[in-house]
């Protein structure tokens, strides 16, 4: 019974005085085990690196420099790979639950989700009050729609070829790709040329495909049909131009160029093609607008902000300004992330969404979902700067990866007994401390926000922590006030939205 088997591993290891690891030992015999199983599922549970047997890898240095960083995102050694390839082979999927207080080279275990269609919770610094976020994360992992064996192939018209897929999975062929696993929150994308002239005014027809086996075991192929219209008016490319898609394309192939390049030159890469777009639009789209202005589709208002948010992330900075003990994991985390990230997702991870909660005491109708519609209603949404908190408001922080509550010094009595009971309210502003769940309008209107559907469809459900006013713990969210910067600075990372603006102004025009 699998049940009484887990309830006595406290009991069967509590003598243990081993501080050892054998993942890569575990990893194999577990892969033995399901082979010959027509699909399988491996969670691997892990908090240090596998320093015993088969898979045992190395505690690497942090890179001393830019250009040896580099050698920090690449395997230690083929193991995982080969290790991983044979799992997808049988269709065994590999996920990885990773609660490191120490270094544990993700980029190495990191290869195996990857291959086989697999997904990394990662969790840095991992301490109790994460327990019910785990329990969260694993409870969607086994319960979301999801199948195994799967194929994936995109077909196009005469005309047009796939130049790039990008997503978790692997190609044993020039057409097809591997799914170890598939669930609801895999997403894929793809990179089209074309190697003749279409004809404005047709379409180009495009099938994508996929193959795959329920976990009731049913064999079931997918099918979307979609055809896309051929014109040669720049103005209607960029009138139909899909922010989302534009974003995520541009981040994965960041990903693929921060494996052998330094993040100063993936900026640099992303920057060049973000500016050509604009000049491109510039030059063929908007010829009567001045050069004093700064010239954006309708569609693509948003890149500038989301590119810069991007820039400020912990994928793109330095592995020496992380905001993690275990920077090089922390940067490959990231990297694996955005591979597969959805799209409903990416925009909350690089510009999160803070809504004004102390506004819903008044508003009864926020915070209840509306019976017409469905959904919820949402407070007043503010930018990501500081000038946009004050000390008498409370506001709500969903960075996907992280919630927070963002409390001000000066909040009236009757919001905070809403919100908090009162032994956080007297309790030390430094104390890391979960928002729990109170039985109050105001506090259950918060967590419908929370808990609303959209998020429930999410992979990652982080639990709600409070930050107060001038505390400590500030920090965190001083990373995603993507708005703010020094002044006047050089380096993009560190540039105001403002002077951002201004820089690709420059570039545009000088191109």
């Amino acid at each position: 019974n699998i049940d009484i088997l887990l309830q006595s591993f406290p009991e069967m290891f509590n003598k243990s005085l081993s501080s050892q690891c054998s993942t890569g030992v575990a990893l194999k015999a577990a892969a033995k085990l399901l082979c010959n199983i027509s699909s399988a599922k491996i969670i691997v549970f892990t908090s240090s690196l596998p320093s015993v047997g088969s898979g045992a890898l190395k505690k690497r240095e942090r890179a001393p420099d830019a250009e040896s960083e580099k050698t920090l995102l690449k395997p230690q050694n083929e193991y995982y790979t080969k290790l991983g390839t044979a799992c997808a082979k049988h269709s065994i999927s590999i996920d990885l639950f990773v609660g490191a207080t120490n270094y544990v080279d993700l980029t190495t275990l990191g290869v195996t989700p990857r291959i086989t269609g697999g997904q990394i919770y990662y969790y840095p610094n991992f301490s109790v009050l994460q327990q019910e976020q785990v329990y969260r994360e694993l409870y969607r992992n086994l319960t979301r729609e999801a199948g195994f064996d799967g194929l994936l192939r995109l077909r196009s018209g005469q005309g047009i070829t796939i130049k790039m897929e990008h997503g978790n999975g692997i190609k044993f062929n020039d057409t097809d790709m591997t799914l170890g696993h598939v669930s609801s929150d895999s997403c894929f994308a793809f990179e089209l040329d074309y190697e003749e002239n279409l004809k404005d005014g047709r379409g180009v027809p495009f099938q994508l495909a996929l193959l795959y086996t329920t976990t009731q075991g049913e064999r079931r192929l997918r099918i979307h049909n979609i055809m896309f219209n051929v014109t040669a008016t720049p103005a209607k490319v960029f009138k139909g131009a899909d922010i989302d898609t534009i974003f995520n394309l541009l981040v994965r192939q960041s990903v693929l160029e921060a494996l052998e390049a330094t993040t100063s030159e993936v900026r640099k890469r992303y920057i060049q093609k973000l500016v050509k777009m604009l000049a491109y639009y510039k030059k063929h789209c908007a010829t009567n607008h001045r050069d004093s202005q700064l010239i954006l589709p309708d569609s693509l208002k948003l890149l500038p902000i989301y590119s810069l948010s991007f820039f400020k992330s912990a994928f793109v900075s330095p592995l020496k300004s992380g905001a993690h003990n275990n920077i090089a994991d922390s940067r490959a985390y990231y990297i694996m992330l955005l591979n597969c990230l959805p799209l409903r997702d990416q925009s909350a991870l690089f510009y999160p969404l803070a809504f004004e909660i102390h506004t819903m005491l008044g508003l009864p109708s926020l915070g209840i979902m509306s019976e017409e519609s469905g959904y919820f209603t949402f407070p007043a949404q503010i930018r990501m700067t500081r000038n946009s908190l004050h000390s008498d408001g409370v506001y709500l922080f969903d960075c996907f990866e992280a919630i927070y509550l963002w409390v001000g010094s000066t909040v009236p009595q009757n919001i905070l007994s809403e919100l908090l009971p009162i032994e956080i309210i007297s309790a030390d502003i430094n104390q890391i401390v979960a928002v729990p769940r109170l039985e109050t309008d105001l506090s259950n209107r918060l967590f419908n926000l929370v808990t609303s559907s959209h998020r429930l469809q999410r992979a990652l459900s982080p639990e709600i922590h409070l930050v107060r006013q001038y505390s400590n713990l500030e920090q965190r969210l001083q990373k995603y006030l993507v708005e703010d910067g020094i002044k006047n600075s050089r380096e993009i990372k560190d540039m105001n939205y403002v002077d951002y603006l201004c820089h690709i102004h420059n570039l545009v025009k000088n191109l």
